[in-house]
């Protein structure tokens, strides 16, 4: 085993000899880390809104933390952000939105809606209900949509076939 760090204990107002603590390498895996940062440089590249490029990271840890947690399964991140999309861009364009009060009900609608019908469709996937936030917010626009699709895919894919060489860190 290999291990990266190797640095002794330290205690405030204790200078004894404490054995080192060292972190085994495969806790952080050179492609976790490349795989992660592949799926958020495309996100940050094709979108500017913000709240959509937070879900598709918290997609990213999901798959990559935790990738034997059912929200890591590819039809769910596939799914779950298809479904916080359309739910997202239909709810953009409900009238009164320059009122506050009901922009506020109409944004909580669309998480609330994503939700039920994630959970009616089998495709939990929980950061996608900041995909359905996010679209709200800004409305439907095709590089949104292509940022949703690409990032979506490649996360899935990604997380699909090197399941068998990451285990659960969380």
């Amino acid at each position: 085993m290999f291990f990266i760090f190797n640095f002794p204990c330290s205690y405030l107002n204790n200078n004894e000899n404490r054995p080192t603590i060292s972190y085994p390498l495969e806790a952080v895996s050179n492609t976790k880390f490349l795989c992660c940062h592949h799926g958020l440089f495309i996100s940050i590249l094709l979108s500017n809104n913000p709240v959509v490029v937070a879900s598709i990271g918290a997609t990213a840890f999901i798959v990559f933390a935790m990738p034997n947690n059912v929200a890591a399964e590819p039809k769910r991140i596939i799914g779950g952000h298809l479904v916080g999309f359309f739910v997202g861009s239909c709810f953009a364009v409900f009238p009164f939105m320059d009122i506050l009060f009901f922009k506020a009900v109409w944004f909580s609608a669309s998480v609330g809606i994503t939700i039920l019908l994630m959970v009616v469709l089998d495709f939990e996937h929980p950061p996608a209900a900041g995909t359905a936030l996010g679209m709200a917010l800004v409305g439907y626009s095709s590089s949104s949509a292509s940022t949703i699709l690409i990032s979506v895919v490649i996360l899935a894919l990604i997380g699909f076939f090197a399941k068998p060489f990451l285990r659960n860190l969380v």
